[in-house]
This record gives C-alpha cells, sequence and structure tokens, in this order.
C-alpha cells in the first residue's frame, strides 16, 4: 500500500513536469514565431529554453504588445494615405492593398503624396 502511493505521487510529478514542459514549449514556439513576424531576431530555443515559465510569459506578452503598437502605426499610415489620397482627389487604395505593403513602403508612399500636397492648388 505504501509502495502504491509512492508510485502514484512519484507519477503525479512526472505529469506535472509533462505538462510544464509541453508549456514551455508552446510559449518557445510562440515567442520565436512572433519574433518572426516582427522582423526581430530570433531567440534560439536553446536561449528560451533556459528560462523559467514565467519570464517566457512575459516576453511573450511584451512581444504583444510590440505586435500592437506596429499595427496601431500601420493603420495610422494606412489612414493617412488613404486621407491624402482622397484629398488629393486620387484613387483611394484599398485597405487591404495597403495592409500587405512593408512599413517603409507605405511610408514612401506617404511621403511622395505630402509632396504632391504641398503643391496642390
Amino acid at each position: 500500500m505504501l509502495v502504491t502511493a509512492l508510485e502514484r505521487e512519484r507519477e503525479h510529478v512526472r505529469e506535472e513536469g509533462r505538462k510544464e514542459g509541453r508549456k514551455e514549449g508552446e510559449l518557445i514556439g510562440e515567442i520565436r514565431r512572433t519574433q518572426q513576424i516582427l522582423k526581430q531576431p530570433v531567440s534560439t530555443t536553446k536561449e528560451l529554453a533556459q528560462k523559467n515559465l514565467n519570464d517566457l510569459k512575459q516576453m511573450l506578452q511584451q512581444l504583444e504588445i510590440d505586435a500592437a503598437e506596429k499595427g496601431i502605426d500601420k493603420g495610422e499610415l494606412i489612414g493617412e494615405i488613404r486621407a491624402t489620397q482622397r484629398f488629393l482627389k486620387q484613387q483611394v487604395m484599398p485597405v487591404e492593398e495597403l495592409a500587405q505593403k512593408q512599413m517603409q513602403e507605405l511610408k514612401g508612399l506617404l511621403q511622395k503624396l505630402d509632396i504632391e500636397l504641398a503643391t496642390f492648388n
């Protein structure tokens, strides 16, 4: 009876360890993918595996904040481009088309529109 209770406890501890390991693996995958999407340097799996679960969660939360901020910045640029095109009585590019462009490309487009706006009568 004592051996059985000890074996159950060991199995319980192993199962908890497996769950935590899976969770860490999922977080590591999410962190690496989010870094790729944000075009940030991608941490190695080995680097991330050395961090504890709370550090990984905090890192992912910060990346999610960075992603949201980047989305807001991109949305603002898209809005400015479309408003300027309307003011200049140009064909307004669809949001979907603009959203596929890189930030640098959007900034360049807005700069061109600003030049046109400066000479607009």
